[in-house]
């Protein structure tokens, strides 16, 4: 079974035992799903199931796991028919659930009920089956084998001059038929009626071809013909419509809006989005890949919600017109992408943290330079601040 990319499946597999796969451990696996399935999010459908030749008393397919989201109809099952040669058939529905890429082991599945109600019965016997129900004793060759009667006696050989024999109440004889008894025309009246159709067609055939309108016989009204001026029309639009894919292909048509639904690639040039006073432009043209605004100042920023509603929270703003930077609200500085915190610049509390130490305000430092207080005091804030390790002693 083929599927579209990204479409999550999973792998049935099983291997039949001898006493279920027969003589030659073949055979096949037919699954079919119980509805028609449509895929929303790849806009797909899929209208069928397949079958899978059984290998040695093998078999491994993928197929739609029946838990996959976004497949319909809600409550849909797979009915699996295993059909071993000369073996035990068997046939149930079942869900076949499981994650992506997952493989699911054919003794491992539940048989449930057939979608909409009711159950499926067990598949019936066969002849051979029912014979050794009925007191047949040997293989299924050996059955065959005496479903052939004896050989009859052999017939007495036909008239050669008609090679025809016929036998009505064991009396052997040779059937004599003529035109009449068969419905025929009497032998020699074919040739007329031949040469009088021969001429009718004739005669038809040269009025078709020397009439003005070659069809004229047959009154067509002028609604049933394609006029000239609509397929002057015709030909505009079709002109139109080759121009305007042209112009996408070429990259040169101006679209009123772009909606894509899946991935969007831009390739071999830059991602740029403006109008006539600013805009902002993703290039991979120069020698690195830079972030580039014009015509106004560039704000970095995220909203709260899922669809930009919310809050928003404007980070970083790059002036326009001079070299600077702006930066908004607490900033930490980290090893790794979420790790612990070294520095902190907090310049909404009015806070500072280095080398690990928690963000603290501005300390005060007092004391007597004379007696030494002021430098004691000194090196504890800046201890507390974590700019230094004060390990000095009195």
């Amino acid at each position: 079974m083929a599927f579209p990319s990204g479409t999550p499946t999973v792998t049935l597999t099983g291997t039949l035992p001898a006493a279920v796969a027969g003589t030659g451990y073949g055979g096949q696996v037919v699954l079919t799903p119980s509805a028609i399935l449509t895929d929303s999010t790849r806009h797909a459908v899929y209208p069928g199931g397949g079958k899978v030749d059984i290998v040695d008393g093998a078999f491994s397919v993928q197929l739609i796991p029946t838990n996959a989201a976004g497949i319909s109809p809600v409550g849909w099952r797979w009915y699996v028919d295993v059909q071993p040669l000369r073996g035990q058939r068997l046939a149930f529905w079942a869900a076949i659930e499981g994650a992506d890429g997952a493989t699911i082991q054919l003794d491992s599945l539940v048989p449930t009920q057939a979608p909409g109600g009711g159950s499926v019965g067990a598949p019936g016997k066969s002849a051979y089956e029912v014979a050794v129900a009925e007191g047949f004793t040997g293989t299924v060759t050996e059955w065959l084998a005496s479903l052939v009667g004896p050989t009859g006696p052999k017939g007495d050989p036909g008239d050669p001059a008609t090679n025809l024999v016929t036998s009505v109440n064991g009396q052997q004889g040779v059937v004599a038929l003529d035109a009449a008894d068969v419905g025929a025309d009497a032998a020699g009246s074919a040739s007329a009626a031949q040469t009088a159709a021969a001429a009718d067609a004739s005669s038809k055939v040269s009025i078709h071809a020397s009439a003005a309108d070659p069809h004229g016989d047959r009154a067509w009204a002028d609604a049933k013909f394609a006029l000239a001026s609509t397929v002057s029309a015709l030909n505009i639009y079709v002109d139109d419509t080759v121009n305007r894919v042209a112009a996408i292909e070429n990259g040169t048509a101006w679209l009123a809006g772009l909606h894509v639904a899946g991935d969007a690639e831009v390739s071999g040039g830059d991602l740029t989005v403006h109008d006539t006073a600013k805009g902002y432009r993703f290039r991979r043209g120069g020698s690195a890949l830079d972030l580039e605004a014009t015509g106004a100042d560039l704000i970095v920023s995220t909203w709260s919600g899922t669809g930009f509603n919310g809050t928003q929270y404007a980070f970083d703003r790059y002036a326009s017109n001079v070299l600077a930077a702006q930066h908004a609200g607490l900033r930490e500085f980290v090893s790794s992408l979420y790790g612990t915190v070294v520095h902190t610049i907090d310049p909404n509390g009015n806070r500072l943290g280095f080398h690990g130490k928690p963000a603290i305000t501005q300390q005060a430092v007092g004391g007597s330079r004379s007696d030494g207080t002021a430098l004691a005091s000194l090196l504890t804030a800046l201890d507390t601040l974590g700019l230094i390790d004060d390990q000095t002693t009195a």
